[in-house]
């Protein structure tokens, strides 16, 4: 065989494997784009079954959680405070933090001789702010979490306090919800 032979055998198997080569690829590019396609509707398939589920189980325990404090007396206890859990860890609750959002809420009328206080978690609250009057009912709609057991959000000014309803002694407070 002669150079040239030799030469163009060599240029014609190597068009030959380019051609299978750029087929081979192309079969591959339509087998990750159809697989691609069929994990992308069922990624979605499977985001729209986990926002339902979502959806679901807020509306089914939304109002499972709240409690009409209208309703409270002294001295009882309301009825969904068995549901709560009595073993919570206080580390997560021991907090003071600044309010990322202000609500304007109805007036804070404070008790006469009284003046404004920076109270910090540990400290307790006089018997005075556990009245209803200063008790947050709709603790949700402000962005608060559900309190524990035997706890009740207060508000003292601008600020929310998570009070422990026997002692008094405060557990958390939210500088500067409400304006």
């Amino acid at each position: 065989m002669t150079n040239k032979q030799y030469r163009d055998q060599r240029r014609n198997l190597r068009q030959e494997n380019k051609s299978q080569r750029r087929d081979l690829r192309r079969e591959n590019r339509s087998e990750r784009q159809d697989i691609r396609k069929d994990n992308r509707h069922e990624r979605r398939d499977l985001r729209k079954d986990n926002r339902q589920d979502r959806r679901d189980l807020r509306q089914n325990t939304r109002h499972d959680r709240r409690y009409d404090w209208n309703k409270y007396r002294r001295g009882h206890r309301p009825a969904d405070w068995t549901r709560r859990e009595h073993n919570f860890d206080r580390n997560h609750w021991q907090r003071n933090y600044r309010a990322n959002h202000r609500y304007h809420w109805k007036r804070y009328h404070r008790p006469h001789g009284w003046y404004y206080h920076r109270w910090v978690y540990g400290d307790i609250l006089p018997f005075l702010f556990w009245s209803n009057d200063y008790w947050i009912d709709s603790y949700w709609t402000f962005g608060l979490e559900d309190p524990p057991y035997g706890y009740v959000w207060v508000r003292y000014g601008e600020d929310a306090l998570l009070v422990d309803v026997e002692t008094g002694r405060i557990l958390r407070v939210v500088y500067g919800l409400y304006y």
